[in-house]
């Protein structure tokens, strides 16, 4: 939840290496409540070009859409030249 407030209850805590709950923290900002820009290049990189994988990759998850729509979405990426794959910004 991105409202979440954040508090270290100290009073029930386990003995854990000093930095445990500096670094759950850290890794709930980055991964939790960070907005990565992602760029059809940087989706086309992790889902591979070949349509074989989309389906066992859930592609369809990755994207909050039914999967038969982001696998044309990745087979239209696919399709364009690396260039201007590679300058296409997110807005595009």
């Amino acid at each position: 939840a991105l409202d979440a407030v954040w508090l270290i209850d100290f009073a029930t805590s386990v003995d854990l290496p000093l930095f445990t709950d500096m670094c759950k923290f850290e890794m709930s900002c980055l991964f939790e409540y960070a907005f990565i820009p992602m760029t059809p290049r940087l989706l086309l990189d992790f889902a591979t070009s070949i349509e074989d994988n989309w389906t066992s990759l859930n592609v369809g998850d990755w994207l909050r859409v039914d999967q038969h729509v982001a696998e044309e979405v990745l087979k239209r990426f696919a399709q364009v030249d690396a260039v201007r794959l590679f300058n296409m910004p997110q807005s595009q």
